[in-house]
């Protein structure tokens, strides 16, 4: 453990005998690779609260081994290995901090690790806005929802499946949103995040509406 990142190093390994005697093996060599690396990690919250890490994709590398722990030195564990390049802790616990390391597993077999990344899961309270699908001249789903106090600003998600990635389609401060870019007998399905004016956030349930033009 003592080895220096870049120095080659000469070992034998010595056995004693029972009768006190020594006997040497061969010499070997070993090179001390770079352990680290830098994969420019990233820490968002998912629109649930959840913590997601998003890194940039590193030449030679085979896959990426997410690890997380309850504390900086604690005992990091496996959580999700992927050959992607983003990471969603759907486990984590609302208002809870974990500590995560991104394992880089190169072609070689080496493995190469990033500093300890701190991220917080998010309360998101859940809310009801009585969401409204209906439908425009030209068949694009149009969802309505009722107004609630203490309101920043309201954002739109969309995803293809209700329990997918969903994806931001519009910050408003109105009551409406539009899906002009939906396509014609597709699913789609959106949740509604309220963002309040002290920075908290509140969810709604998904609602599903399918394009008829």
């Amino acid at each position: 453990t003592s080895a220096v990142e870049g120095k080659t190093y000469y070992y034998k390994i010595v056995v004693v005998m029972n009768d006190g005697k020594e006997k040497f093996t061969s010499v070997f060599t070993a090179t001390c690779i770079k352990y680290s690396i830098d994969l420019n990690v990233k820490v968002t919250n998912s629109i649930e609260g959840k913590p997601k890490l998003s890194w940039k994709a590193a030449e030679g590398v085979k896959e990426y081994v997410v690890y997380r722990a309850t504390e900086r030195n604690g005992k990091f564990s496996k959580m999700f290995t992927t050959k992607n390049t983003s990471y969603t802790n759907t486990s984590a616990v609302a208002g809870k901090t974990y500590y995560y390391k991104l394992v880089a597993v190169m072609n070689d077999g080496n493995e190469k690790s990033t500093p300890v990344i701190v991220a917080k899961s998010l309360t998101v309270r859940n809310i009801d806005l009585n969401v409204k699908v209906k439908y425009t001249l030209a068949g694009k789903p149009k969802l309505t929802w009722s107004k609630t106090s203490d309101v920043r600003e309201y954002q739109v998600y969309r995803s293809t499946t209700q329990n997918g990635t969903y994806s931001k389609m519009l910050t408003t401060k109105n009551t409406s949103y539009t899906n002009t870019s939906a396509v014609k007998g597709k699913t789609y399905y959106y949740k509604i995040v309220v963002v309040k004016n002290d920075g908290s956030k509140r969810i709604t349930s998904a609602v599903k509406a399918t394009a008829k033009r």
